[in-house]
C-alpha cells in the first residue's frame, strides 16, 4: 500500500496533464494588408529604466511600425521618462493615482483615455518584441477577429531564473492557454491586445481597477460578456525576462498575486492543474521509495512514471522559455519551490497583509482582489 495508492494517483495524474497541456497556436505570419492597421501602444511603467529601452528599441525597428507609443510613467524615480521620450514615445507622467486602483491599471485607464487610435495594445514594460512581431500579432487579430493576449517567450539567463518554471506552467494553464475553448479563461499581463469600443463597453481597467493581475480579471470579465479572447505564446514573436535582479525579486513578483489568480481560475481546471502537481510530487516519492519493494516491478514503473513527467514538463516548458532540460529533470525542486511561494501568497493574502513591488505596496487581501470586479 505504501507505493500503490501513490503509484495509482501519479499515473492518473500523468494523463490529467495530457488534458491540460495541448499545443498552443503559434502566431500567423503576416499576409494581409489589414496587419498594417494603425496601433496605439500603451506602456505601464515604474522604474522600469533598465528595460524601457530593449522595448522601444524593438517597437522602432517592426516591420510595420506602430501608430504611436505612449509611455504611462507612474511616478518613477528613475530615467524611465527620459529615456521614454529619448527615444520617441509620448510620455504621459502620473502622479496622481487615486484611491482604490493599483498603479499598473491607473496608468492603462490613462493610457487608453489619450490613445489616438482605436486599436490598443497594452504592453509591459519588460518585453521585447522580434522584427515581425507587430504584423503577425495583427495578422491573428484579423484572421480571429477578436481580442488577442500573448504570453511571452521566457528568456532565462540565470539558473535561479528556472525557478519560475512551474509559475509559467500553472498560468498558462490557469488561464485556459492550452485549451482550444476554455470555459473561462484570463488574459495574459504583459500583453493585450483590444478594441477600443470592447475595452469601453467592459468598463476597461477600471472594471478591474485593484486586481494586481488585471489582465487575468480583464479576460474573464471580457468572455463573461460573451466576447471572444483568444490566447498565444510569444514564441518567435515577443519576448521577456522575468526578474533578472535575483531570487528576492523573482518570489516578491510571484507572490504579489498568485494566490488571486488561483481564485480566478474556473473550477475544473484549477482541480485539474492541483490533481497534476500532486501527481508531480508522488511521482518523486514513489521513486525514492521504490527501491524499498519487494519487487523489481515497482521501482520500473515508479522510474518510468518519473521519466514520463520529465518528457511532459520538458515539452510543455520548451514551447513558452528557454528553460534548461535540468530544470525538468529536477523537477520535484520546482514543485517544492512553487508550493512555498504559492502558499505564502495565499497566507499573506488572508492575512491581509501587503508586498512591496517597485517601491510600492501591493494590497494581497481578498477586499482589495475583489473590489472592482
Amino acid at each position: 500500500m505504501l507505493l500503490l495508492i501513490p503509484a495509482i494517483i501519479s499515473w492518473i495524474a500523468l494523463l490529467t496533464g495530457v488534458v491540460l497541456f495541448r499545443r498552443m497556436e503559434l502566431l500567423p505570419e503576416a499576409k494581409s494588408a489589414s496587419s498594417k492597421l494603425p496601433v496605439s501602444i500603451i506602456i505601464p511603467a515604474r522604474n522600469e529604466g533598465n528595460n524601457i529601452g530593449k522595448l522601444l528599441t524593438s517597437l522602432n525597428i517592426q516591420s510595420h511600425l506602430p501608430g504611436e507609443i505612449i509611455v504611462v510613467d507612474d511616478g518613477s524615480s528613475d530615467a524611465t521618462a527620459q529615456i521614454a521620450a529619448s527615444m520617441k514615445a509620448r510620455v504621459l507622467s502620473l502622479n496622481d493615482k487615486p484611491e482604490g486602483w493599483t498603479g499598473k491599471t491607473w496608468a492603462c485607464m490613462r493610457g487608453a483615455q489619450s490613445a489616438r487610435y482605436d486599436t490598443l495594445m497594452f504592453v509591459d514594460a519588460d518585453v521585447w518584441f522580434d522584427k515581425h512581431a507587430l504584423e503577425r500579432t495583427l495578422e491573428a487579430y484579423r484572421i480571429h477577429d477578436c481580442a488577442l493576449s500573448i504570453l511571452p517567450y521566457h528568456v532565462v539567463k540565470q539558473p535561479y531564473e528556472s525557478l519560475s518554471s512551474l509559475f509559467n506552467i500553472v498560468t498558462a494553464a490557469g488561464v485556459g492557454a492550452f485549451s482550444p475553448d476554455p470555459a473561462s479563461p484570463g488574459g495574459f499581463g504583459p500583453l493585450l491586445l483590444i478594441d477600443r469600443k470592447e475595452y469601453n463597453s467592459i468598463g476597461g481597467h477600471a472594471s478591474v481597477r485593484q486586481q494586481v493581475l488585471e489582465n487575468v480579471f480583464l479576460g474573464k470579465r471580457y468572455r463573461q460578456t460573451g466576447k471572444k479572447l483568444k490566447l498565444f505564446p510569444g514564441r518567435g514573436t515577443v519576448n521577456y525576462r522575468m526578474y533578472p535582479n535575483g531570487v528576492h525579486e523573482l518570489v516578491a513578483g510571484w507572490t504579489k498575486g498568485f494566490a488571486a489568480g488561483a481564485q480566478a481560475t474556473d473550477g475544473r481546471t484549477f482541480a485539474l492543474i492541483n490533481v497534476w502537481l500532486t501527481g508531480v510530487l508522488l511521482s518523486a516519492w514513489n521513486l525514492i521509495v521504490s527501491p524499498f519493494a519487494a519487487s523489481i516491478l515497482p521501482a520500473a514503473a515508479a522510474a518510468a512514471c518519473y521519466v514520463l513527467y520529465v518528457l511532459q514538463i520538458r515539452s510543455v516548458l520548451a514551447g513558452i522559455g528557454s528553460f534548461p532540460v535540468i530544470g525538468a529533470l529536477t523537477y520535484p525542486i520546482h514543485v517544492v519551490f512553487f508550493m512555498i511561494v504559492f502558499f505564502r501568497s495565499l497566507i499573506m493574502k488572508k492575512g491581509r497583509r501587503h508586498a512591496m513591488w517597485k517601491g510600492r505596496e501591493i494590497a494581497l487581501s481578498d477586499q482589495g482582489n475583489k473590489a472592482g470586479a
